[in-house]
């Protein structure tokens, strides 16, 4: 995962109000709700994301 990929992540957290994350099957994106546009599209998707973001928060985890 990016070091940009982790900012935004952190933005979405923070700032869930403001930012939306939208899943598709080949595509993660953040939208910015009040401007209504497309703000960041991660690096990785499906299984990838998810062994990303399950490595970020501190799980040991690996593909098989």
């Amino acid at each position: 995962m990016s070091e940009k990929d982790i900012e935004w992540l952190e933005k979405c957290k923070n700032e869930p109000e403001k930012y939306k994350i939208y899943v598709d099957n080949d595509l993660i994106s953040v939208t910015d709700v009040e401007q209504d546009e497309n703000v960041h599209d991660f690096a990785s998707f499906g299984y990838e994301f998810a062994l990303d973001l399950l490595n970020y928060i501190g799980c040991n985890a690996e593909f098989v």
